[in-house]
């Protein structure tokens, strides 16, 4: 066993799983996987209503708060200057910065 567990998701809007929907896969540690089927078990929830809930939740909180969505904005802006100062401009986003649970489009 490799310590990594793989989730494919169907992430959609209005909780129709049927319409607008798009497959979702990353990596996480078998001991976070866990932790989310014990609070999906609790909750009575798939694991793809709870992750379409938090995320929800937090995007909702960001746009709900216009100081916080431009902090981010502001964020990403130094992000690029420092990548650019570094001499990285074309080096991708950082390890850790915007790769949510780490390893989207990982196989």
């Amino acid at each position: 066993m490799t310590g990594v567990q793989t989730c494919a998701l169907p992430i959609c809007f209005a909780m129709n799983p049927k319409k607008n929907t798009v497959a979702v896969t990353f990596r996480c540690d078998v001991a976070v996987a866990d932790q989310l089927d014990e609070l999906c078990r609790m909750m009575g929830i798939k694991r793809s209503e709870f992750l379409i809930s938090a995320i929800t939740s937090e995007y909702d909180k960001m746009q709900g708060n216009p100081k916080l969505k431009d902090m981010l904005e502001q964020f990403k802006q130094i992000t690029e200057t420092l990548k650019q100062m570094t001499g990285q401009a074309n080096a991708g986003t950082p390890a850790g910065i915007g790769d949510g649970a780490g390893g989207e489009g990982e196989a």
